[in-house]
């Protein structure tokens, strides 16, 4: 009971959420909801009715899934292996989790793990959150909870989602899903494309939900490789650098074919499946260039010319727009300047524009639209049906 009895007095130990260590008050009262008869230990009918109530859900709701969901917490905290949970069990194993999960694995647990939006994660990496921070985080869900008021989840729903699953990790209900080894490729990787396959990985009493399949560019080929000796797998497993990683499939399949592949550039693949609980070890292998087939001429055009010239037109259109629209705004702006003269007497660059809008707006309807709403407010007398239409889209000095 020293744990619990050292830090009921104090009201704060100054360690924060995003602080990179485990408060002891918040680890302590985590402690003692699990500890319902206070004797400084959790035993098994403890675990039990925590597992089947504030944790719960539709894999944990029949005896014997509790049971095994207990047996796994044992398998995972207690050290000692004398069927009971003490406090020493509960610091060791909590220190653990907090190296194990650092503030870019929390952020990626969130939304891969609980399965969350991308900026609900967002939010655990911007305010520094590891897995220290997860006894604090789990014990309240309410507005003035640190889920709230420290990390800024807005929604409830999303706050118990967040909770339950920080407290399967912190009693080690469960586990993460063995890898999906083999990676394998299937067929002959073309040349600038590659169809990958992998094992079913197997999540326990928490099934697997989704594999995310990632890939990094390496100029490095693969050392020492015969292709010819290899004819039942292209794919090597390496341990290479940590340069970032590039997430090309994320989603329930056990195939995948990668269609962006550059010629001449060899790629690093990595695999890990993703439960309740979290992620599996990962599957890393790698592509090299010696084993595509070689690239004819068109290929390495489209490869290489292609998509910069794609990104400049899509640029280019972009920017002509804005510049169509400008004009437009600009040539109201004349029809209001010249708003009540005659036709002789509008300005000379008023007639010009008035004949190149006369072009264009049979081929940028949009512009008829901005024009519309001028015409409109500068008419004395209606609008026929065909002009509210714009069939066709014309101009007509206002007189």
């Amino acid at each position: 009971m020293g744990w619990i009895a050292s830090n009921r007095e104090s009201k704060s130990d100054g360690v924060g959420v995003g602080d990179g260590a485990t408060s002891e008050i918040d680890a302590s009262l985590f402690f003692e909801t699990l500890d319902v008869d206070a004797d400084g230990q959790i035993e098994r009918d403890e675990l039990e009715s925590y597992v089947g109530g504030a944790i719960g859900g539709h894999v944990l709701d029949s005896f014997e899934e509790i049971d095994a969901g207990v047996a796994s917490i044992f398998a995972s905290a207690d050290l000692d292996a004398d069927a009971q949970l003490s406090a020493a069990d509960m610091r060791e194993y909590w220190t653990m989790l907090g190296s194990l999960l650092s503030v870019v694995e929390v952020g990626a647990w969130v939304e891969h793990a609980a399965q969350l939006p991308h900026d609900v994660a967002q939010l655990f990496v911007d305010t520094s959150v590891s897995g220290y921070d997860f006894a604090e985080l789990a014990r309240d869900t309410t507005e003035s909870g640190a889920l709230k008021t420290e990390v800024g989840v807005r929604t409830q729903r999303q706050r118990n989602t967040l909770a339950r699953a920080m407290r399967m990790r912190l009693t080690g209900v469960g586990r993460t899903p063995t890898s999906s080894l083999p990676l394998i490729a299937l067929g002959s990787p073309k040349c600038t494309s590659v169809h990958l396959a992998w094992a079913t990985a197997d999540g326990g009493g928490f099934p697997t939900h989704k594999y995310l399949v990632e890939r990094r560019a390496t100029t490095s080929r693969h050392p020492g490789h015969n292709a010819a000796h290899h004819p039942s797998s292209t794919l090597h497993g390496t341990s290479r650098d940590d340069r970032a990683w590039t997430i090309v499939a994320d989603g329930y399949f056990h195939e995948f074919i990668d269609e962006d592949l550059v010629p001449g550039i060899g790629y690093d693949y990595r695999i890990a499946a993703w439960n309740a609980i979290g992620r599996g070890n990962y599957v890393v292998a790698h592509l090299p260039v010696t084993v595509r087939a070689p690239c004819q001429p068109f290929e390495y055009l489209g490869a290489w010319a292609l998509p910069p010239i794609a990104k400049l037109v899509h640029s280019g259109l972009v920017v002509a727009r804005f510049a169509v629209t400008a004009l437009v705004f600009f040539f109201a702006v004349l029809r209001l300047v010249n708003y009540g003269a005659r036709p002789n007497e509008f300005h000379p660059i008023f007639l010009t524009l008035s004949a190149f809008f006369g072009v264009i707006f049979r081929y940028t309807p949009f512009t008829c639209d901005l024009l519309l709403l001028v015409n409109t407010a500068l008419s004395t007398k209606p609008i026929a049906i065909h002009q509210v239409l714009r069939i066709p889209c014309a101009i007509e000095i206002i007189e």
